[in-house]
């Protein structure tokens, strides 16, 4: 299991590398969101990177996986995507869940880390010594899973 320590000044913000599928890449300033549920990467970024960024809804909606997000004013609709692979440090994770948006200008970070992405770690924030820790958790096996439960009165010879 892989522990990234990352020190800050006033709020946690790190480096990430964000990639497409041809594998083009994009290193970005981002924060974490615990309220966030996906990754947020900024629209002319996903578009470079080969993501659907400009929806047509019309002719989009029957083939992507649109989603509803929330921003301060308003509810939007966004694609959802999976991204080939998004790296935090010595962190490499692939399929991680994401959404194009962009972020205000004023916020000063273009990625937001949410919860596709921080699922996959023991986060912790010690604002008195100015630390953020990403621990990987251990990601549970296919052989791991815990088989569904029987019905209740069903034999298993029915």
């Amino acid at each position: 299991m892989t522990k990234l320590i990352v020190p800050f000044e006033t709020v946690p913000r790190l480096f990430v590398q964000v990639f497409g599928e041809s594998g083009k890449m994009r290193e970005l300033m981002a924060v974490i969101d615990p309220a966030s549920v996906d990754v947020v990467i900024p629209r002319v970024d996903a578009l470079h990177l080969g993501y659907p960024a400009y929806l047509d809804l019309a002719a989009d909606k029957q083939s992507l996986n649109v989603t509803l997000g929330l921003t301060l004013s308003s509810l939007i609709e966004v694609a959802e995507f999976p991204l080939a692979e998004l790296r935090v440090g010595e962190i490499s994770l692939k399929g991680v869940s994401a959404v194009a948006y962009d972020t205000p200008l004023q916020a000063g970070v273009d990625v937001i880390l949410g919860c596709s992405f921080l699922e996959r770690f023991r986060t912790t924030i010690d604002y008195e010594r100015k630390l953020l820790t990403l621990e990987e958790l251990p990601q549970p096996k296919e052989h791991d899973a815990v088989p569904e439960p029987a019905a209740q009165g069903a034999s298993p010879t029915q």
